[in-house]
């Protein structure tokens, strides 16, 4: 099975004690229960995207530190054109990463 792993952040430097990344620890997490797996890595976190959905079999998110939704409304920034909105009356968000929709999840 050929998986996906979409690194929404890097750990490598913020926790001394953990020897790698994310790589690293989904690999040494899964590999034992299922020898065939193959990963391929994106950078999701700097653009890194895979080109199309079934560019693998399926994909994971790895953790981020960065926040998926606003913690505010007055932090809305509507990115498209949707017409004259006022205020809306839940905040709009957007992907930080620039997902394309079919693969954003978080």
């Amino acid at each position: 099975m050929h998986i996906g792993l979409l690194e929404c952040d890097h750990v490598a430097g913020r926790f001394p004690g953990i020897a790698g990344g994310y790589r690293e620890m989904f690999a040494a997490l899964l590999g034992p229960h299922a020898p065939g797996l193959r990963f391929t890595y994106y950078d999701a976190c700097h653009g890194g995207l895979p080109a199309a959905p079934d560019a693998c079999d399926a994909y994971l998110c790895t953790g981020s530190q960065f926040s998926a939704t606003p913690s505010s409304t007055a932090e809305y920034e509507p990115t498209r054109s949707e017409g004259t909105v006022a205020a809306p009356p839940v905040a709009m968000w957007t992907c930080p990463l620039n997902c394309p929709p079919w693969m954003c999840a978080a």
